[in-house]
């Protein structure tokens, strides 16, 4: 279940990601709009990915994306990451990502590249 959102909307936060952050931790994700495409190079750690519709609709999941990887989907208009999802917990993830994004009180967390002493 995600608790807290980050999201990266300006330039710099949507082409760095999470690269130059801490890891995520559980409970966190990180919002990128506009995005239809993202890669893992530089990534020490696999990642969940969630491609979001203009509706806020997940249209394509993947449970774990390995670093040096390339995952895009042309329909996107956003993408939701999240540590890797558990085995069997793909369906349950996407309603709680689709949940969040469709809140009326969501609460958007600006990105930073917060060291990890700020945690």
């Amino acid at each position: 279940m995600i608790s807290k959102l980050l999201i990266a909307s300006t330039t710099w936060q949507r082409t760095s990601g999470l690269l130059f952050r801490p890891r995520l931790q559980p409970g966190e994700a990180l919002w990128i709009k506009p995005c239809h495409a993202i890669h893992t190079f530089g990534m020490r750690y696999p990642i969940g990915v969630f491609f979001i519709d203009q509706h806020k609709k997940v249209i394509l999941a993947q449970a774990r994306l390995s670093p040096l990887r390339i995952a895009l989907c042309a329909d996107a208009d956003s993408v939701v990451e999240t540590l890797p999802v558990g085995a069997g917990l793909l369906a349950q993830s996407v309603q709680s990502v689709e949940a969040l994004l469709s809140a009326s009180s969501l609460a958007l967390v600006p990105v930073s590249c917060a060291s990890k002493t700020e945690r």
